[in-house]
């Protein structure tokens, strides 16, 4: 069944290549092999990626998580025309109940910020959204995803599957595969550049599972 989006006069640059990344392709290489029963999708933006989980999963709980309103209410109308059903978490997944300031570089980019400046955003922990049901994760959070995978890790995980970007990993590789190994977790990495690689990150238990 085809996906009905749209894309913004506005942030056109952004949401075009939102598109070609998830619209066109998949990008993440979700695999197939994993069958999830929730997906949660860190960084949602326009609602692009919970779209095509939602046809490849249709069974599955959708929770999408998008601090901008303007996104916000975008992934809103992809939904409601798509006749897809979502959860949508107008917050920022970080490593723990919190407010914060969301600084916005454009429509597809921005994080979370240590100075004053920005917009005021809630901030919630991925481990209330997790529970003991095969999980999968999408981490598109610009910068803090070391700190939320050490914090989701500090308990077992054994169903879960996390797909995203790791950013600055030069300087982050070692840490977030430390953090991994700790937990019993294990890594592979994709498409890298000077500043970002994707990844997918499960228990070395799914590895068979994941990757057969």
């Amino acid at each position: 069944v085809p996906l009905c989006a749209s894309l913004r006069l506005s942030d056109l640059r952004s949401d075009l290549q939102t598109f070609l990344e998830l619209g066109t392709r998949d990008c993440y290489r979700v695999p197939a092999s994993f069958i999830p029963s929730v997906i949660i999708d860190g960084g949602a933006n326009i609602g692009l990626f919970t779209l095509s989980m939602a046809r490849r999963f249709p069974n599955a709980v959708l929770v999408a998580f998008e601090p901008l309103q303007g996104n916000v209410d975008v992934c809103k109308k992809h939904f409601a025309e798509n006749s897809v059903r979502v959860r949508i978490e107008k917050s920022c997944l970080g490593a723990r109940q919190a407010t914060g300031k969301f600084v916005r570089r454009d429509a597809n980019r921005g994080s979370l910020t240590d100075t004053d400046e920005g917009l005021e955003v809630n901030v919630v922990p991925l481990s209330e959204f997790v529970s003991n049901t095969p999980t999968l994760v999408k981490l598109d959070i610009e910068g803090t995803e070391v700190a939320v995978i050490e914090s989701f890790l500090s308990n077992p995980r054994p169903n879960v599957f996390i797909v995203g970007e790791l950013h600055h990993w030069p300087e982050n590789e070692l840490a977030f595969l430390e953090i991994l190994d700790r937990s019993g977790w294990t890594a592979t990495f994709f498409e890298r550049d000077a500043v970002c690689v994707l990844f997918h990150a499960f228990p070395r238990a799914l590895h068979k599972t994941a990757c057969g």
